[in-house]
């Protein structure tokens, strides 16, 4: 909406938002990731991630500052923005289908070591 209305208000106001969203996203995915590793490896796990997260985020920005010099900045962002939309919608998808699939695949009786609340501890190779 900031890129249509050329509102700077608008834009400062989206980036605060998506800010607090991402960092609430990231502060829980790395938290699930990480439980029940053990402390001996959680410096590379964190490390993997960082690596992986940054280049999440840099070829795509890199993709866009090439795209820009040909399509120029207002369409780069509008597809920029539509494929971030449709992207976060199919994970969305995803995620309703996994849960879905999983919950009429559980079996009645849990023990109490393998109830789903409770994560198992993480075995890594080494």
């Amino acid at each position: 909406m900031a890129l249509f209305t050329t509102s700077v208000v608008l834009l400062f106001v989206a980036s605060v938002a998506s800010g607090f969203g991402f960092g609430a996203g990231f502060l829980g995915a790395v938290a699930t990731i990480t439980a029940g590793v053990a402390p001996g490896y959680r410096a590379g796990l964190l490390s993997s991630i960082f690596v992986v997260g940054y280049l999440a985020f840099s070829i795509p920005a890199i993709a866009a500052g090439v795209a820009e010099e040909a399509f120029g900045l207002v369409r780069t962002t509008e597809v920029y923005g539509a494929v971030v939309v449709l992207l976060a919608l199919l994970a969305v998808a995803g995620l309703l289908r996994a849960r879905r699939t999983a919950g009429s695949l559980a079996p009645a009786d849990r023990p109490e070591r393998e109830r789903p609340d409770r994560p198992a501890p993480a075995h890594l190779p080494g």
